[in-house]
């Protein structure tokens, strides 16, 4: 991997894009453009993508059942080229990671990547038995009488050779809290050159487009379905939207704290929205390989669904808890096992964890990982077929 790469179209900051070359009318808006990378930024967001096109291959092989990739930097808002038209923010994400491996998994259908006949055996001895074939004729014709006039037989049309590691329907589902707004612009981007029956894509997330008490919820897409490219959204209300949220509470810091509310009516929601509308359009589609777009940021307490009202008073969006994130592995787990036969690549995208009190930091609040670590404990244990989390 080389050291200092040629410029491309991924979604670096201005300061990166103008040291890598980039004409003064092709940078980003600075005001806009938060993907910040260091030194390591970029080997690890290759890496990231090569884990997943890794992980597609070994369960493609059925070298192993089911993968999960544990990766940053995550990938879901990166689009065809970096930031999606009309957004505002990279979100993090350098390299669309799961739509590399869907990509990668369908490469055999795309139209403009045809087959070479050597790669194919039969194409391969059909050309030896013309060339053959020829000689023969050219021996006839100078030893032989003429043959009768006739038409010449066309070449015999042979499938596509089949390719390691290949299939023909491939589904991604994304429950991150916000919308996978790259993930959708690469699917309609690909659904050109593919099948209409081969990608499909469902991203169950918090929507809201914002009014005089709260700024729109990032990405402020995802709001309606695309039914020709095979796109299912499931855009929820967050709770602060409910008329029962929690009182402030004094805070240090910015604003007060506002405490989650642990009434369930987010969760159930949440389920109710995701047993309804993804599960059977998943289970319709009926996929050959099932990739997961995995976001944690929808945890209760998570960062990452919280929000700022005008009063700059803290507000959580949304209160999902292990239990939810193991089910919901499972109900997929489920679909996978009728379709695919249980061929599941996970691969980790949001999820930050919880601010928690610190007399220590300056702002007198610091950041607790520890539900973020067991809400993935739990995919990853119902990915693993054990079920250790109950409502």
């Amino acid at each position: 991997m080389a050291a200092n790469p040629p410029p491309s179209p991924v979604p670096l900051t201005p300061m990166v894009q103008q040291a890598r070359g980039a004409a003064p009318g092709a940078l980003k808006d600075p005001l806009t453009s938060d993907t910040r990378l260091s030194p390591g930024s970029y080997a690890a967001a290759r890496r990231a993508a090569g884990a997943v096109l890794r992980a597609i291959e070994e369960v493609l092989s059925c070298r192993a059942r089911n993968a999960i990739c544990v990766v940053r930097p995550p990938g879901h808002h990166a689009g065809v080229r970096g930031l999606t038209p009309g957004s505002v923010s990279c979100g993090f994400c350098v390299f669309n990671s799961a739509m590399v491996g869907a990509a990668h998994a369908l490469r055999a259908l795309r139209r403009d990547t045809p087959p070479s006949p050597s790669s194919h055996p039969q194409l391969a001895a059909v050309g030896e038995a013309s060339e053959a074939a020829g000689w023969a004729a050219t021996e006839r014709a100078h030893f032989s009488p003429p043959p009768p006039l006739h038409p010449p037989l066309p070449p015999p049309q042979l499938p596509p050779p089949p390719m390691s590691g290949c299939v023909s329907r491939v589904a991604l589902v994304d429950f991150d809290v916000h919308h996978g707004d790259g993930s959708e612009e690469i699917v309609r981007r690909l659904s050109a050159s593919l099948p209409p029956s081969a990608l499909f894509f469902a991203s169950i997330h918090l929507y809201d487009p914002g009014d005089t008490a709260f700024t729109p919820f990032y990405p402020g897409s995802g709001a309606a379905d695309a039914m020709p490219q095979n796109i299912i959204n499931v855009p929820l209300p967050p709770m602060w939207r409910s008329g029962k949220l929690a009182p402030p509470k004094p805070g240090r810091g910015r604003g007060g704290l506002v405490s989650p509310r642990q009434c369930g009516c987010g969760r159930a929601e949440w389920r109710e929205a995701f047993a309804q509308r993804v599960l059977p359009a998943l289970r319709a589609f009926a996929p050959e390989l099932l990739l997961l777009s995995s976001g944690f940021d929808g945890g209760c307490g998570d960062i990452g669904n919280s929000k700022l009202d005008a009063k700059e008073c803290y507000h959580q969006g949304l209160d999902l808890t292990p239990a939810d994130f193991a089910w919901a592995t499972t109900q997929l787990l489920g679909v996978a096992a009728v379709c695919c036969p249980g061929k599941v690549v996970s691969i980790l995208e949001g999820g930050y964890g919880g601010y928690v009190l610190n007399k220590e930091a300056k702002s007198g609040l610091g950041i607790s990982r520890s539900n973020l670590a067991e809400n993935v404990a739990a995919h990853l244990s119902a990915l693993c077929g054990v079920d250790c989390h109950a409502d």
